[in-house]
């Protein structure tokens, strides 16, 4: 539900975004979004903004009565903003974002009532952008600056297995194993 204060230099608000849908009886969609922003200023001289963005869509199938799978894809944003224009000579707009698209893939298994493995697997791509310097108006003297963007991407596996030997002993042990790697060209100083 829509949350929203509007006054003056202030506005919040908060949105949500909830659908599921049974396809048939092995596939289900779930849709879900949230945004938000929060923007006010202190001292009457300086606003702040934050604003949070994000989206995903899973997809259950259900395989057999012993097996499953649910399949997601998402997207979020975060972006922070600042400016003043009190003093004309130096009036700046400031701001960085961060955001992220993800993929995953993760399975259930149950051989018995007492066995479960569950296995998958996630790709995350991360773009940054660490940052901008913008002369606000036609007096300010700053020099506009633009910090260099960066993207990398994370691939990851998994898997588990949890075994219940007795109603009230189980044993569980699994593995995780991620790589990171940075993409594109990139300026390194030293």
């Amino acid at each position: 539900a829509p949350v929203a204060y509007l006054t003056g230099e202030r506005d919040f608000y908060d949105l949500n975004f909830n659908v599921n849908h049974k396809i048939d009886d092995k596939n289900s969609l779930f849709l879900s979004a949230y945004s938000s922003r929060d923007r006010f200023t202190l001292n009457s001289d300086t606003l702040y903004s934050y604003s949070d963005q994000n989206a995903s869509l899973k997809w259950k199938r259900i395989f057999s009565n012993k097996f499953y799978g649910i399949f997601t894809g998402s997207y979020s944003r975060y972006k922070y903003e600042v400016s003043s224009d009190e003093n004309p000579l130096d009036a700046f707009a400031m701001n960085f974002r961060v955001s992220q698209f993800n993929a995953k893939a993760d399975v259930d298994y149950f051989p018995t009532s007492r066995h479960a493995v569950r296995a998958g697997l996630q790709l995350t791509h991360y773009g940054l952008a660490p940052g901008t310097l913008e002369a606000v108006g036609k007096e300010s003297l700053l020099i506009p600056k633009e910090l260099q963007h960066e993207q990398g991407l994370e691939t990851a596996v998994h898997i588990s297995d949890n075994f219940d030997i007795t109603p009230s002993l189980s044993v569980y042990g699994g593995i995780r194993y991620s790589v990171y790697q940075y993409l594109g060209p990139r300026d390194v100083y030293s």
